[in-house]
């Protein structure tokens, strides 16, 4: 016999693509479950953890000086430049940036373009993916699409490994313009040379969406609020942006975005038809074991 264990929050974020699978199995009662309770990620007093409840419960978040700030600002372009002020002061930590969009002023494409610029070193290396993006040495950088084939020697085992998969993370060490390529080492320790083709699947990650950080974590998270289209406009959305930092968050907002977000529990409804086949199953062979 086999056994299936499933771990996931149904607070967080739904998947991007089709499907609702934590929130349909939930829904029957049947199917049994445990509820871990214990937080690892933060300290058993951390004001992240305080106010992650607060936001499911949609109710006012408390801020402070150390591990919890919170900086509202009634101009976006303000809040930019505060946000480029606390990355700096932050360069070289554990930290990201993160944005509900890749649009608008705070959104991670914007974001990035100013946190390059604002990061790099004068008269830096550079080299072009063959987009719209340059690629300096020291730029925090995001693997965007999984490369089963791409390789690269693990100095731990003194073997050739290979794969590098989306949403990995790491830092371009060292580029050469002439041969085309780039070298990235990656925060899990290898180091890999990617061409100009391979290129085309890196992405700057000085700032990144919610959705692509989910997963993820990091010792300083700045959540950038600004403008958005409503349907990101969600507690579950701030709750999964909260619950990545480790030691810190920093909220910088602007206006009112704080507290639609709060307010707001609107999901998009997703028909996905597991429930029924949940319950048909329950009907026809009863409940399941645990």
């Amino acid at each position: 016999d086999s056994s299936l264990i499933l771990i996931g929050d149904p607070d967080q974020l739904p998947s991007v693509g089709p499907g609702n699978i934590l929130a349909d199995l939930l829904s029957c009662a049947s199917i049994p479950r445990v509820m871990l309770d214990y937080v690892f990620r933060q300290e058993d007093e951390s004001s992240i953890a305080s106010n992650s409840v607060r936001i499911l419960e949609g109710k006012e978040l408390i801020g402070n000086d150390d591990d919890f700030v919170m900086i509202k600002e009634q101009d976006e372009e303000v809040a930019l430049e505060k946000i480029k002020e606390l990355a700096s002061e932050l360069k070289g930590e554990d930290m990201v940036i993160l944005s509900p969009t890749k649009l608008n002023l705070l959104g991670t494409s914007s974001l990035n373009r100013e946190l390059q610029a604002l990061m790099k070193e004068e008269d830096a290396d550079y080299i072009r993916t063959g987009g719209d993006l340059v690629l300096h040495p020291g730029d925090r950088v995001m693997q965007t699409r999984n490369n089963y084939g791409i390789e690269f020697f693990d100095h731990s085992t003194n073997e050739t490994l290979s794969g590098v998969y989306n949403g990995e993370i790491g830092t371009v060490t060292g580029s050469d313009f002439l041969l085309g390529t780039c070298n990235v080492r990656f925060d899990d320790g290898k180091t890999v040379t990617y061409d100009k083709k391979m290129l085309e699947d890196i992405d700057l990650a000085y700032a990144m969406t919610v959705h692509k950080a989910q997963g993820c974590e990091f010792d300083t998270v700045i959540i950038a609020l600004g403008k958005m289209n409503y349907k990101l406009s969600n507690r579950k959305l701030l709750y999964t942006a909260v619950t990545r930092g480790k030691k810190k968050v920093i909220l910088v907002y602007h206006g009112n975005s704080l507290d639609r977000m709060l307010r707001s529990t609107d999901e998009q409804r997703r028909d996905t038809t597991l429930r029924d086949l949940l319950s048909l199953v329950e009907k026809r062979h009863g409940a399941w074991e645990s």
